[in-house]
Protein backbone atom coordinates (compact mmCIF):
# COMPACT_ATOMS: atom_id res chain seq x y z
CA UNK A 1 0.00 0.00 0.00
CA UNK A 2 2.75 2.40 0.95
CA UNK A 3 4.84 1.45 -2.09
CA UNK A 4 1.94 2.20 -4.45
CA UNK A 5 1.51 5.65 -2.93
CA UNK A 6 5.25 6.35 -3.08
CA UNK A 7 5.46 5.23 -6.71
CA UNK A 8 2.53 7.48 -7.61
CA UNK A 9 4.08 10.49 -5.88
CA UNK A 10 7.56 9.84 -7.35
CA UNK A 11 5.99 9.39 -10.79
CA UNK A 12 4.44 12.81 -10.48
CA UNK A 13 7.77 14.45 -9.68
CA UNK A 14 9.70 12.55 -12.38
CA UNK A 15 7.19 13.04 -15.22
CA UNK A 16 4.26 15.25 -14.22
CA UNK A 17 1.20 14.97 -16.45
CA UNK A 18 -0.85 17.76 -14.96
CA UNK A 19 -1.46 18.92 -11.41
CA UNK A 20 -1.02 16.52 -8.50
CA UNK A 21 -4.26 15.09 -7.07
CA UNK A 22 -4.01 12.99 -3.88
CA UNK A 23 -7.18 11.04 -4.68
CA UNK A 24 -5.41 9.04 -7.36
CA UNK A 25 -2.58 8.34 -4.92
CA UNK A 26 -5.15 6.83 -2.54
CA UNK A 27 -6.55 4.71 -5.39
CA UNK A 28 -3.08 3.47 -6.34
CA UNK A 29 -2.32 2.54 -2.74
CA UNK A 30 -5.63 0.68 -2.41
CA UNK A 31 -4.95 -1.25 -5.63
CA UNK A 32 -1.69 -2.51 -4.18
CA UNK A 33 -3.45 -3.45 -0.95
CA UNK A 34 -6.18 -5.44 -2.74
CA UNK A 35 -3.70 -7.42 -4.82
CA UNK A 36 -1.35 -7.91 -1.89
CA UNK A 37 -4.05 -9.23 0.42
CA UNK A 38 -5.71 -11.53 -2.09
CA UNK A 39 -2.78 -12.85 -4.12
CA UNK A 40 -0.26 -13.51 -1.38
CA UNK A 41 -0.61 -17.22 -0.65
CA UNK A 42 0.12 -17.09 3.10
CA UNK A 43 -2.95 -14.91 3.62
CA UNK A 44 -5.18 -17.69 2.24
CA UNK A 45 -3.81 -20.49 4.39
CA UNK A 46 -6.19 -23.42 4.87
CA UNK A 47 -5.26 -23.59 8.55
CA UNK A 48 -6.98 -20.26 9.14
CA UNK A 49 -10.28 -21.62 7.74
CA UNK A 50 -10.48 -19.36 4.71
CA UNK A 51 -13.10 -19.95 2.02
CA UNK A 52 -12.53 -23.19 0.08
CA UNK A 53 -12.82 -21.18 -3.14
CA UNK A 54 -9.32 -19.86 -2.59
CA UNK A 55 -7.31 -23.05 -2.03
CA UNK A 56 -3.82 -23.27 -3.45
CA UNK A 57 -3.18 -24.58 -6.92
CA UNK A 58 -3.81 -23.31 -10.42
CA UNK A 59 -7.60 -23.18 -10.02
CA UNK A 60 -7.35 -21.36 -6.70
CA UNK A 61 -4.85 -18.91 -8.16
CA UNK A 62 -7.11 -18.21 -11.14
CA UNK A 63 -10.04 -17.56 -8.81
CA UNK A 64 -7.95 -15.29 -6.57
CA UNK A 65 -6.73 -13.31 -9.58
CA UNK A 66 -10.25 -12.97 -11.00
CA UNK A 67 -11.75 -12.02 -7.63
CA UNK A 68 -9.03 -9.53 -6.72
CA UNK A 69 -9.21 -7.89 -10.13
CA UNK A 70 -13.01 -7.75 -9.92
CA UNK A 71 -12.75 -5.96 -6.56
CA UNK A 72 -10.17 -3.56 -8.00
CA UNK A 73 -12.25 -2.94 -11.13
CA UNK A 74 -15.58 -2.33 -9.41
CA UNK A 75 -14.59 -0.53 -6.23
CA UNK A 76 -11.43 1.31 -7.26
CA UNK A 77 -11.51 1.79 -11.04
CA UNK A 78 -15.24 2.29 -11.46
CA UNK A 79 -16.40 3.83 -8.21
CA UNK A 80 -13.43 5.54 -6.59
CA UNK A 81 -11.58 6.73 -9.70
CA UNK A 82 -14.82 7.95 -11.27
CA UNK A 83 -15.49 9.89 -8.08
CA UNK A 84 -11.99 11.41 -8.18
CA UNK A 85 -12.45 12.37 -11.85
CA UNK A 86 -15.80 13.97 -11.13
CA UNK A 87 -14.27 15.98 -8.27
CA UNK A 88 -11.13 16.88 -10.22
CA UNK A 89 -12.83 17.93 -13.45
CA UNK A 90 -16.17 19.05 -12.03
CA UNK A 91 -18.11 16.53 -14.12
CA UNK A 92 -21.17 14.59 -13.04
CA UNK A 93 -20.30 11.23 -11.46
CA UNK A 94 -22.92 9.45 -13.56
CA UNK A 95 -21.37 10.67 -16.83
CA UNK A 96 -17.87 9.57 -15.84
CA UNK A 97 -19.14 6.25 -14.46
CA UNK A 98 -21.17 5.37 -17.57
CA UNK A 99 -18.24 6.27 -19.83
CA UNK A 100 -15.91 3.99 -17.82
CA UNK A 101 -18.08 0.86 -17.87
CA UNK A 102 -17.31 -0.25 -21.47
CA UNK A 103 -13.56 0.27 -20.98
CA UNK A 104 -13.51 -1.74 -17.77
CA UNK A 105 -15.69 -4.50 -19.26
CA UNK A 106 -13.35 -4.90 -22.23
CA UNK A 107 -10.16 -4.72 -20.18
CA UNK A 108 -11.26 -7.05 -17.36
CA UNK A 109 -10.71 -10.45 -19.07
CA UNK A 110 -7.53 -9.25 -20.76
CA UNK A 111 -6.03 -7.98 -17.51
CA UNK A 112 -7.06 -11.10 -15.57
CA UNK A 113 -5.31 -13.27 -18.16
CA UNK A 114 -2.17 -11.11 -18.05
CA UNK A 115 -2.04 -10.98 -14.24
CA UNK A 116 -2.58 -14.75 -14.00
CA UNK A 117 0.18 -15.38 -16.56
CA UNK A 118 2.66 -13.12 -14.78
CA UNK A 119 1.90 -14.65 -11.37
CA UNK A 120 2.33 -18.16 -12.82
CA UNK A 121 5.74 -17.20 -14.23
CA UNK A 122 6.79 -15.58 -10.96
CA UNK A 123 5.67 -18.67 -9.02
CA UNK A 124 8.01 -20.79 -11.14
CA UNK A 125 10.90 -18.46 -10.35
CA UNK A 126 10.13 -18.08 -6.64
CA UNK A 127 6.98 -19.63 -5.14
CA UNK A 128 4.98 -17.31 -2.87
Amino acid sequence: MLIGALIDICGFFVAPKGPFFPGFTISTALMGMVYGLLLYRKWWDNKTCRMSLFHAGAKGLALRVAFSHLLKTVFISLLLNCFWLSVFYGMTFKVVFLASIPKEAINYPIEVFLIYSVVQILNRIRPL
